[in-house]
């Protein structure tokens, strides 16, 4: 084990980080160059804490999203109105959280940013899941960093 002193922004860098995170997820990762995308951007623009509240956030959404999933399943999950409502707040809090992240970069790239994730059409909810369940994952790496369970 690595020692825990957690600062991956300095010791890595966004290429390496998202190697690390595929590897880490079994090669999941599906909006991978997104993510080193993300990573690059926060790395050099003092967006680190932004980044890993997104994650988080993300987590939580993602989370919310399988226990919904399997809520008609089983009759013991009570309340699914309020985990809907629950997950639709989280869902906005991560676009504003991404569109924090996006704020100021290159032209085309928030643009076709945008127009991937966050527009209101079937394909970008579909590439938005995607990317949701990738942070889902950089959140997990992020958690084993930190615990010390994985050498970075």
């Amino acid at each position: 084990m690595k020692n825990n002193t957690y600062n991956l922004w300095s010791k890595t860098s966004a290429n390496e980080t998202i190697e690390a995170i595929q590897k880490f997820s079994g090669f999941k990762l599906k909006r991978m160059e997104d993510i080193q995308a993300l990573l690059k951007i926060c790395s050099t623009s003092e967006k680190q804490n932004l980044f890993e509240e997104l994650i988080f956030t993300a987590k939580y959404a993602a989370g919310l999203k399988r226990v919904l999933t399997e809520a008609p399943m089983n009759p013991e999950v009570k309340g699914i109105e309020s985990l809907q409502s629950d997950y639709t707040e989280n869902l906005k809090k991560l676009i504003n959280q991404l569109k924090e992240l996006i704020r100021n970069t290159d032209e085309s790239f928030s643009s076709r940013f945008a127009e991937t994730y966050l527009e209101l059409t079937k394909l970008s909810v579909q590439n938005l899941n995607e990317l949701i369940s990738d942070f889902d994952w950089t959140k997990m790496y992020f958690n084993a960093v930190k615990r010390g369970e994985i050498e970075w």
